[in-house]
């Protein structure tokens, strides 16, 4: 049985016979995981980035995070010749917490940023869908992709795009660019618990 990133493989193999590249809507969530991300996207796909991130708290955190993103995409264009656009989808916090469907809390985090991603993704006629959540070190990249599978079914045509970013050098290229371009590299997932944690 092969794995996420043998899949995603199988996938960009598909792709790269295809006349153009098809269109993703790229959830990002911080300019560590984009980069790395954008990286191994960028000769396959027409890239537009959705930052919806409710999680993120404070607001100050939250602002810091989309400006390294919008850094980044401007970078990457300039360095790379390419045209990734940036789209931001607001809810307050209060929203995010109110719209929890599962008992647990990145489990719904997950959820929801994947669901209102896809939505976006479907209603704005996108090919794919994906997230740089799989990038990170301490995200089930499993996980993730079983959530966005689940989600396929209710957003045809658009498909979701199996990932595992950290794979095959994934993490290394993010620690590259972060020393590269002088990335913020946030020291917390963003929720309010692991900010208060951190904070004691």
């Amino acid at each position: 049985m092969k794995n996420n990133y043998e899949e995603f493989m199988d996938k960009i193999n598909e792709i790269k016979k295809l006349k153009e590249k098809p269109t993703l809507l790229l959830h990002t969530c911080c300019a560590l995981c984009f980069s790395s991300a954008y990286l191994q996207l960028k000769d396959y796909f027409k890239i537009t980035v959705f930052f919806y991130n409710p999680n993120i708290y404070p607001l100050e955190e939250y602002e810091k995070r989309k400006q390294e993103v919008l850094r980044m995409i401007q970078i990457f264009n300039n360095e790379y010749h390419t045209e990734v656009q940036f789209i931001e989808k607001i809810d307050t916090f209060d929203d995010y917490k109110s719209k929890k469907i599962h008992s647990k809390g990145c489990l719904d985090c997950f959820h929801l940023r994947l669901l209102k991603s896809f939505m976006y993704a479907n209603e704005n006629h996108f090919d794919y869908m994906t997230t740089t959540l799989t990038v990170g070190r301490l995200k089930n990249s499993k996980l993730l992709n079983q959530i966005g599978q689940s989600l396929q079914s209710m957003f045809d045509p658009t498909q979701y795009l199996i990932s595992d970013f950290k794979k095959n050098g994934g993490i290394d290229l993010s620690l590259q660019c972060k020393e590269k371009y002088h990335i913020y590299a946030q020291c917390y997932c963003g929720c309010e618990p692991y900010y208060q944690e951190k904070s004691q």
